[in-house]
């Protein structure tokens, strides 16, 4: 038998290595196929976490709702029975008065009773009032200062430390603002006109509305 030719060592070789090479795409395909394929499960593991969450917190708050909504019924249902009991005492203390001491101990614990009751209702009242009266100064000052020149406070007033310059300004409608000479904060001061003022109040007659419907 003849000895092999060098060219088909050569063929041999040059399959061997594309063989080989082959192997090797193979390889890094099948690598990235199932890193990809990781990486899908663990994209789809956490949408379902996510899923789960989500819904897990629209059950917290619809329960939430619900058992905020059952505590107002059951309040506004005890306040009806404390009121019918405190009417109820007191028109039968009108007719007579108690005749032994339970009675009469019952008659000064509901009448305790309401008077808690009461003052609580004033001062729910009181503290709404003075959120109010703080939102409607908010809105004052944010009226007045809006449009107050930032170098305002350089300006020289030639008046004394206790007494402010009101510089009038034309092109705010007779506004103007007021530079204390102690540098102090200065403000613009614009006169509401009755739209503004109709604005205000109605915004907050709303609030107050919403916060009477809610109580």
């Amino acid at each position: 038998m003849s000895a092999p030719s060098s060219t088909a060592m050569v063929s041999n070789t040059s399959s061997k290595a594309q063989g080989a090479r082959r192997s090797k795409i193979y390889s890094s395909v099948s690598i990235k196929d199932e890193v990809l394929r990781e990486l899908w499960r663990t994209t789809v593991r956490e949408q379902w976490k996510r899923e789960q969450q989500r819904r897990r917190m629209v059950r917290w708050r619809l329960n939430k709702k619900e058992r905020v909504a059952e505590m107002l019924l059951e309040r506004q249902e005890l306040e009806k029975v404390l009121q019918t009991r405190v009417q109820e005492a007191r028109v039968a203390s009108d007719k007579k008065a108690p005749q032994t001491m339970d009675e009469a101990l019952r008659l000064v614990t509901i009448e305790s009773a309401a008077l808690m009751r009461e003052n609580l209702i004033l001062q729910e009242a009181i503290d709404h009032h003075v959120k109010l009266e703080n939102s409607l100064q908010l809105d004052a000052q944010k009226l007045m200062t809006q449009q107050c020149p930032p170098d305002a406070a350089k300006m020289k007033t030639g008046a004394s430390a206790a007494a402010a310059k009101w510089t009038p300004q034309i092109e705010d409608d007779g506004g103007w603002c007021v530079v204390f000479q102690d540098g102090a904060p200065s403000f613009h001061f614009h006169p509401f006109s009755r739209e503004q003022v109709d604005q205000i109040r109605t915004r907050h007659e709303k609030i107050l509305m919403k916060s009477s419907t809610h109580a």
